[in-house]
């Protein structure tokens, strides 16, 4: 049997982990005036309320590896092959320091998934789960790195300061997104957050959006809407949407602590999978 772990980098919550067919989750820490939270130990609402309270800007850091190490061996002791997928390598530590745990372990297998949230939703649904009942543990792990090129993020921040601080965005990609009313569209490509279109102001990047999403979006999988703190502007998109694009939509997502850090709050967007050429 093949066995799923992933970081809560994926911002799939308790009452999914079922839906999903997670076996563990592997919780990521922040670190906000001077006390220490994972992702499984403070509620989404709460955490905001301390954060925008906050005059500080909260840290993340690697999650607790004995406490993975485990949740990993207690299924292959038991025989079984374990997939442990993590956030992007250029985003966190945590997939190198899996490496050096478990490389050695022929029954494991460390996925770099070079992105977060949505796009782990993505490989999970639709390709992991989809495949881990009937092929290998190689062939499975072929297919999901053959299948991230196809994910594509467009995410439209408050302000890019929350990701210049937290060391995810270039000082040179900070400036230039934040010039006057400019609305930068950020991607996760090649597992770095970089800018890929600029829109002036609140209203036009949102239609861009709507209009990447219904040209752009391949239907056969899901397309995920994700925000943080607050999701007016993602529902305001979703609302002009067609009943096909709304077809498509999971449940919205509220983004996990953790992730919501360091894009701060305010920030909306949808996750997918771009057509094949």
């Amino acid at each position: 049997m093949i066995r799923l772990i992933v970081d809560t980098s994926c911002s799939i919550k308790a009452n999914e982990l079922s839906e999903y067919r997670i076996d563990g989750l592997i919780p990521l820490k922040i670190l906000l005036n001077g006390k220490e939270y994972t992702d499984d130990t403070i509620d989404i609402d709460s955490y905001w309320k301390e954060f925008l309270a906050s005059s500080e800007f909260p840290k993340t850091s690697l999650p607790n590896l004995v406490e993975a190490e485990e949740k990993v061996l207690s299924y292959t002791d038991n025989g079984d092959d374990v997939i442990v997928m993590t956030i992007s390598s250029f985003l966190s530590g945590e997939n190198n320091a899996l490496h050096m745990l478990f490389d050695e372990n022929p029954h494991v297998r460390i996925i770099d998934s070079l992105g977060c949230v949505g796009m782990l939703r993505i490989l999970i649904s639709d390709v992991i789960n989809k495949y881990r009942d009937s092929l290998t543990i190689d062939e499975v792990v072929k297919k999901v790195t053959d299948f991230i090129p196809r994910l594509k993020v467009a995410a439209v921040p408050e302000t890019l300061e929350y990701l210049y601080k937290g060391g995810r965005l270039s000082k040179l990609e900070y400036i230039a997104g934040s010039i006057l009313s400019i609305k930068p569209i950020l991607n996760i490509e090649n597992g770095k957050i970089k800018s890929f279109a600029k829109k002036i102001g609140l209203r036009k990047a949102k239609r861009y959006l709507l209009e990447l999403i219904t040209e752009e979006a391949d239907l056969n999988y899901p397309i995920v809407p994700s925000y943080s703190y607050n999701d007016e502007n993602l529902v305001d998109i979703i609302n002009q949407a067609s009943d096909e694009i709304k077809s498509k939509l999971t449940v919205e997502d509220n983004l996990i602590p953790s992730i919501a850090s360091h894009w701060g709050p305010n920030c909306f967007g949808f996750i997918y999978v771009v057509k094949e050429k």
